[in-house]
């Protein structure tokens, strides 16, 4: 398993990863791989910087379009995905609107979302 940073990158939102309620974000180059299958996307809601993420965040901006190649670096991702998981956030999709709320209790909001491509 790889996993690539998708934001903040300098062409969205200034760089910046602070993003305010309501506000749309756009990444400039996210693709899907050559593989059909399933993609995992992680959303990270916190309200202060998270070391683990902020470690890589420099991912995005390199010339490996966001992929975490370090193996340190890559397991610490994954646990901190693992550990903030659960309790899974409360979601609601809006299918007319195209829009997904998420919402959860706690300083970290994790929530995982798996799309598949053919």
């Amino acid at each position: 398993m790889t996993y690539n940073m998708l934001f903040p990158e300098a062409k969205t939102n200034n760089g910046s990863p602070r993003v305010t309620p309501d506000q749309k974000l756009q990444t400039a180059w996210m693709r899907f791989d050559d593989h059909q299958g399933t993609e995992k996307f992680w959303l990270v809601f916190s309200g202060m910087p998270v070391k683990e993420l902020e470690a890589v965040s420099d991912k995005v901006l390199d010339r490996d379009q966001g992929e975490v190649r370090d193996p340190a670096q890559a397991r610490a991702v994954r646990d901190f995905l693992q550990t903030h998981s659960s309790p899974k956030p409360e979601v609601t999709k809006d299918s007319a609107k195209k829009q997904t709320a998420v919402k959860g209790k706690g300083d970290v909001l994790v929530n995982n979302i798996e799309l598949e491509h053919h």
